[in-house]
Order: C-alpha cells, then structure tokens, then sequence
C-alpha cells in the first residue's frame, strides 16, 4: 500500500494541471504543452518514467473534454428556438 500515496499525489498534479490551462486555452492544448507544464510543476521529482501515465491522463482527460463540448453544442437551447 505505500505506491497508493505517491500515486495519489501524482494523479493530483495531473489534474491541478490540467484544471489550472482554463477552459479557453483547452481547446487547443497538445500533449508536449501539457506534458512541459507538468514537468515545470513536478520540478526536481521529475522522471522520464512518468510520460506514459501523463500521455494516458492527457488522452482520457482530452476526449472527455471534446465529449462534454460535443454534448454542450449537441443540446445548446439556442438549438430549439
């Protein structure tokens, strides 16, 4: 059980990351601009080991933003007036 708090905490920053880019700038972001602003947060306690779990967080964080976005346009009430 000692992995499940780094983890958590590493997961945490990934997300702190991604909710820090606001909303504007999310339409546009790519991995390697995602992934220097992790690397700039991580600071020291960086590794190279880490850029398969912050690809995989940047892939499922991308496609639920271009869901909810898609749905959004999908339901707008200025659709039905």
């Amino acid at each position: 059980m000692r992995f499940i708090k780094p983890s958590k905490k590493f997961y945490n920053t990934l997300m702190s990351v991604w909710v820090n880019i606001g909303a504007d700038s999310l339409k546009s972001i790519n991995y390697s601009q995602y992934l220097e602003k992790v690397v700039d947060r991580m600071g020291s306690k960086w590794s190279p080991t880490f850029e398969g779990p912050v690809r995989k967080f940047y892939s499922l964080a991308i496609e639920e933003y271009r869901q909810i976005k898609s749905a959004e346009t999908q339901f707008d009430d200025s659709n039905y007036t």
